[in-house]
C-alpha cells in the first residue's frame, strides 16, 4: 500500500491566534508597510456561509484596525478586495495567496506582511498561544509521529508472508496505532464544543485502516473509498478547511491507475474519481493546485533569512529551478519575477547579498540571460541593500548599466583603433562546451562575417597562458583578447559580464545593438 504522504503541507494553517485581551476589546490588527490604499474585505463563516463584516481601506500608516466581537466564533478571512470582483468572490476564492483565516477564540490578531507584489499575499506572520493554535500543534505532532510508525509497519509488512503470525500482528499493530490517535483526534474536537470549525477541522485528521486480511492489491482501493468516512461533506464549512484539499488530492492519487498507464487513462481516472467524490458533497470541491503550483507556492512563502546558511539551502533552491526550465518548466520565464519576489523580503545586507549572488550565478550557469537581465536591473536599483558587493554582482551591476543604443566602452588591450565596420564581440572562456560550439561555428563562417565587413573580436577569461594559446591559435580572426585576470580581467569588469558566452553586436559608430548568448540570435547572418 502506498505511503500516506498527502498532509505533508496541511500544517502550514491558514489557522492563526494570539494573545487573549480583556472581553469586548480583541482587535484585528494588520501591517501592510508601505503598501497602502488597498481594500481588504473582513468577515466571519456563520451558518452556511460568509458575512462581509467590514470594508476597511489601509490606513496611511500602512496598517488596518477592525474590532472583534466576541460573538464571532468561526473562520475569519482578511481578502484583497483588488483581486476579485466582490466580497463574495473573494470569500469563495479564499487562498493562502490572496487571504488569510483564521480562528477567532476572543483573542487580538496581529500579524505584519511584506511584499514586493501585491499578489503574494502568503507573507504573513501572526502571532502564537491561543487554543485552536496549541491544539493544532499537538495534532501535527502526533500525526507526524503516526504516519512515521505506520510507514514503516506498511514496509515489514511487505516483506512478511501473509500466512505468518507476524503478519497479523503487524496489521493490529497498524489498526490500533490509528485508532489510538482517532481517540486523541475526538477528544480535542470535544475541548472545541460550540464550536462547529474547530471540531470538524480535528475529526478530519481522523484514519481510517483497511480490515485486517484484506489482500494488499485491495488497500488502496478500500483507503480510497474510505478516505472522507470521517469528513461531513455535507457541511458547507468543510470546504474552508485547508485540510480537505490535502485529503483530495491523495483520494486522486489512489483512484490513479495501477502500474504503467497513459496520461490520457490517468487523467481520466482522476477526473471520474473527482466527479464520484464531488456526487457526495453538498457543496463545490474546492479548487485543486498542482504539484507545480504547491511548489510555487512554497516559494512565495520562503523566509530567506531562516533558510539561507542552514545545510539543507542549497537542496531547497535547487529544487525550485525545474518550475522554470525553458520548454519544461510549468512556469517558465518567471524565475526571476518570483526570486526577487523572496529577495525583497530579506532585510539582512549579507544575506541579500549571498541570495543575489547566487541568482545571479543560476542565471549564467543555466544561460537564463533574461532572469538574469531582470535580477541585474533589480540589483542597479537597490544597491544600497548591497554589502561590499562584488564579483557577479558588481559585473551584473555594471551591465545594467551598459545597454542598447549605449556607446560601449573602449576594450582595454587592443592596439587599434576602431573603424567604420560593425563589430561582434564575443567573451568567452577556453573549454566551456557552449563556447567551444560557438567558436568552431564562428572559424567555420568566419569568412562570411568579413566579407559582410563584421570585425570579430574575442576576450578570453582564462587565467593559464597555455590554455589560452592552445585554443586562440586556432582562430583565424586577428583580435583576441586576454590579460589572464577571468572575470576581474578589466574589460570583463567595464562591459558587466556575468557569464560566458556573452555576445555583444556593436554598429559602425560604436553603440550596442543588442546583447546575445548564441550567434543565431545575432541575425547577423541572415
Amino acid at each position: 500500500m502506498r505511503k500516506l504522504n498527502f498532509l505533508l503541507l496541511v500544517f502550514i494553517f491558514n489557522i492563526f491566534c494570539s494573545h487573549a485581551v480583556g472581553e469586548g476589546s480583541a482587535r484585528l490588527h494588520g501591517d501592510y508597510g508601505d503598501n497602502i490604499s488597498k481594500k481588504f474585505y473582513v468577515g466571519i463563516y456563520r451558518g452556511n456561509g460568509f458575512q462581509l463584516v467590514d470594508s476597511v481601506m489601509i490606513s496611511g500608516s500602512g496598517t488596518l484596525d477592525v474590532s472583534l466581537k466576541d460573538d464571532w466564533r468561526g473562520i475569519v478571512i482578511v481578502a484583497c478586495g483588488d483581486y476579485e470582483p466582490s466580497w463574495r468572490e473573494a470569500f469563495r476564492n479564499a487562498n493562502p495567496e490572496t487571504s488569510l483565516q483564521f480562528v477567532f477564540d476572543g483573542q487580538d490578531i496581529e500579524y505584519k506582511t511584506s511584499w514586493r507584489n501585491q499578489s503574494y499575499h502568503s507573507y504573513l506572520k501572526y502571532g502564537k498561544g491561543c487554543g485552536a493554535t496549541v491544539a493544532l500543534k499537538e495534532l501535527n505532532i502526533r500525526f507526524n509521529a503516526l504516519q512515521e510508525r505506520m510507514y514503516y509497519i506498511e514496509k515489514l509488512m511487505e516483506k512478511t508472508s501473509e500466512s505468518a503470525k507476524f503478519y497479523t500482528s503487524l496489521q493490529r499493530e497498524f489498526s490500533d496505532a490509528a485508532k489510538r490517535f482517532n481517540v486523541f483526534c475526538d477528544s480535542t474536537s470535544n475541548n472545541f464544543s460550540g464550536r462547529q470549525f474547530m471540531q470538524l477541522y480535528c475529526r478530519m485528521f481522523k484514519q481510517v485502516t483497511p480490515p485486517p486480511g484484506l489482500q494488499p492489491a485491495q488497500r488502496p482501493a478500500w483507503t480510497a473509498a474510505h478516505l472522507f468516512d470521517y469528513c461531513d461533506l455535507q457541511n458547507p464549512q468543510t470546504a474552508n478547511i485547508p485540510l480537505l484539499k490535502d485529503k483530495i488530492r491523495h483520494y486522486l492519487y489512489l483512484s490513479m491507475p495501477m502500474g504503467i498507464a497513459s496520461t490520457d487513462a490517468i487523467e481520466r481516472s482522476q477526473k471520474d474519481a473527482q466527479e464520484r467524490l464531488q456526487a457526495r458533497c453538498n457543496f463545490t470541491l474546492p479548487a485543486l493546485r498542482s504539484e507545480e503550483e504547491l511548489l510555487r507556492q512554497q516559494i512565495f512563502e520562503a523566509d530567506m533569512e531562516e533558510l539561507y546558511g542552514t545545510p539543507g539551502y542549497h537542496d531547497t533552491v535547487n529544487s525550485w529551478l525545474p518550475l522554470y526550465n525553458p520548454g519544461s518548466g510549468r512556469f517558465q520565464g518567471m524565475f526571476a519575477e518570483d526570486m526577487l519576489g523572496v529577495l525583497d523580503k530579506v532585510s539582512n545586507p549579507e544575506i541579500f547579498t549571498g541570495f543575489s549572488n547566487d541568482l545571479l550565478t543560476i542565471c549564467a550557469q543555466l544561460g537564463w540571460d533574461a532572469d538574469g537581465a531582470i535580477v541585474a536591473k533589480y540589483l542597479s536599483e537597490n544597491a544600497a541593500r548591497l554589502k561590499n558587493p562584488a564579483g557577479i554582482i558588481q559585473r551584473a551591476i555594471s551591465s545594467n548599466r551598459l545597454q542598447p543604443g549605449m556607446p560601449v566602452p573602449p576594450l582595454v588591450g587592443v592596439g587599434f583603433d576602431r573603424t567604420d565596420s560593425r563589430e561582434l564581440i564575443i567573451f568567452y572562456e577556453s573549454g566551456c562546451d557552449h563556447c567551444n560550439r560557438i567558436m568552431e561555428e564562428l572559424t567555420r563562417d568566419y569568412e562570411k562575417y568579413k566579407a559582410k565587413n563584421i570585425r570579430v573580436i574575442t576576450v578570453a577569461a582564462d587565467s593559464d597562458v597555455n590554455v589560452y594559446k592552445y585554443y586562440a591559435d586556432k582562430f583565424p580572426w586577428p583580435d583576441k583578447l586576454c590579460d589572464f585576470r577571468g572575470y576581474g580581467g578589466e574589460n570583463f569588469k567595464n562591459y558587466g559580464i556575468m557569464g560566458t558566452p556573452s555576445i555583444y553586436v556593436v554598429d559602425e559608430n560604436g553603440v550596442l545593438k543588442g546583447m546575445y548568448s548564441g550567434l543565431q540570435e545575432t541575425g547577423l547572418m541572415n
